[in-house]
């Protein structure tokens, strides 16, 4: 058998014209299979977040901290919660516009199957810079697609590259600060500052937690160092002694 032959550019051209059908099929059901894998647990965080019982959870967890700090440790709770949530919803924005611009790019660049790898790389975004994750499948098609056409391999190769550069670009200098930079009360130069920060101390999980840590840090510093400040000279003293004087002038 002359194997050489079997080997040419021509030869596996035909092969993958083929073959590639059917595992076209097999890669979007496995796809397909992944995304609502990921829609699950996005939709479980999301109920998590959002439709638990606030009242039964807060009444038995603050009966098993001492009376003199649960106000407290109810403050802190509160305001980690509500940071968590904010985070959720706008990293959810972030990921689905991030969806949109990544879909038009791989369509753009003639990859086959644009929508269900734009929806990869934009539900992996939820967790920063996790969207690099989807570069292995999107080269793969991107092969697959050059053996089908017959054409040369580097083209869509370059074209996904550059989709992910431009992507990853307006995802850290547009779409993070503006919108969880204004979700977290944090203006753009701090959210990356906060990013960087974190993010080298802590690797992935401080990208992750560092702008939701952030906010909580602020609130709580706005609470017990400037609220403490601000609570001085308003303090329950002159209410109280406010009270009875409208009475005895009304009475004179």
């Amino acid at each position: 058998v002359d194997v050489q032959s079997y080997l040419t550019g021509e030869s596996l051209a035909r092969l993958a014209q083929k073959v590639l059908p059917g595992f076209w099929q097999g890669i979007n059901n496995v796809f397909g299979w992944l995304l609502g894998l990921a829609g699950a647990i996005t939709t479980l965080i999301y109920l998590v977040f959002m439709l638990i019982d606030q009242e039964d959870v807060s009444a038995h967890w603050r009966n098993m901290v001492p009376e003199k700090y649960r106000d407290l440790v109810a403050g802190l709770a509160t305001d980690l919660g509500e940071a968590m949530e904010v985070h959720f919803r706008g990293q959810m924005k972030i990921a689905l516009i991030l969806s949109v611009i990544y879909t038009i790019g791989f369509w753009l660049v003639g990859l086959p199957l644009s929508v269900v790898l734009g929806l990869l790389a934009g539900m992996l975004s939820l967790i920063p810079y996790f969207a690099l994750l989807s570069v292995p499948p999107v080269l793969l098609c991107a092969l697959l697609a050059a053996l089908s056409n017959g054409g040369s391999f580097w083209p869509p190769v370059i074209g996904a590259l550059a989709v992910y550069a431009v992507a990853q670009t307006i995802e850290g200098l547009v779409l993070v600060p503006r919108i969880q930079g204004k979700s977290a009360g944090l203006r753009p130069e701090y959210v990356l500052l906060a990013l960087s920060v974190w993010g080298a101390l802590l690797g992935v999980v401080g990208m992750i937690i560092a702008l939701p840590l952030t906010s909580v840090l602020i609130s709580w510093y706005r609470r017990f160092i400037l609220g403490q400040a601000e609570e001085r000279p308003t303090g329950p003293a002159p209410a109280e002694t406010g009270r009875p004087s409208p009475g005895g002038t009304g009475a004179a």
